[in-house]
């Protein structure tokens, strides 16, 4: 499930640290977004300030959990819940407004 906040939401650029698309943070280094188009989570790197780098491309639960271990993301216990409850595709995902 994809939580956004609104008031929150106003850059289209998904390097950007108020891109519409934010899922949620991984850790205070790290987030993971959904692309554009909806097709695929984006695992990011924050890269300075205001600026994230996108590390791994996925488009199912399975290859987002293994980017997650490949690139040595320590996650709270309930983010890996989260991470965990996604659906198996990124297409399955749905949009919640706050």
């Amino acid at each position: 499930m994809r939580v956004m906040n609104r008031q929150a939401c106003k850059s289209h650029r998904e390097r950007d640290d108020d891109y519409c698309g934010v899922m949620f943070p991984l850790n205070a280094t790290h987030r993971l977004v959904v692309c554009q188009d909806g097709i695929q989570w984006i695992v990011q790197r924050r890269d300075g300030p205001g600026r994230w780098k996108s590390l791994s491309y996925c488009r199912t639960q399975h290859g987002l959990l293994l980017a997650v271990k490949r690139w040595a993301i320590e996650c709270q216990p309930q983010v890996r819940l989260l991470l965990e409850a996604l659906p198996q595709t990124v297409c399955m995902t749905s949009v919640v407004l706050t």
